[in-house]
């Protein structure tokens, strides 16, 4: 609810402007948990997970909204749709391979600096989108 407030009020309806926000905040919790070692605070800790579930949850609506907005009034439920699956086959494997890659190499530092690194790979991506302009914003 914050990202849509903040896209709506502060970026005047501006989507990709509020994407980029969560997706930095989330690639540097990302790279702030590689940091972190087994004597960390844990208030230090508390306000890391609090921050990171912040950026890297908080963006969801945002992003549909944009998907549906690109989309247009005609194919936007596919575009969602779509945007739900693919959303959901990261959700779904995600896991499993961080889990993976800490077993591989024997610790935490390389699966959350990979983290970071593929949210940053989507930021790129990001980069290319275009939004429309609305007579609404």
């Amino acid at each position: 609810m914050a990202f849509g407030l903040l896209s709506d009020r502060a970026f005047a309806g501006g989507r990709r402007i509020v994407l980029f926000i969560a997706g930095i905040g989330s690639a540097l919790c990302s790279l702030a948990m590689a940091g972190i070692g087994p004597g960390s605070s844990p208030w230090l800790l508390a306000a890391l997970a609090l921050t990171f579930g912040f950026v890297g949850i908080g963006w969801n609506g945002v992003q549909h909204t944009l998907m549906a907005e690109l989309a247009g009034a005609r194919t936007a439920g596919t575009a969602v749709g779509l945007g739900l699956a693919v959303s959901s086959l990261g959700v779904t494997l995600g896991p499993p391979a961080f889990g993976w890659l800490v077993e591989r190499v024997g610790g935490y530092r390389l699966p959350w600096v990979s983290l970071a690194a593929s949210m940053g790979l989507a930021l790129v991506l990001l980069g290319f989108v275009r939004e429309g302009r609305r007579a609404d914003r």
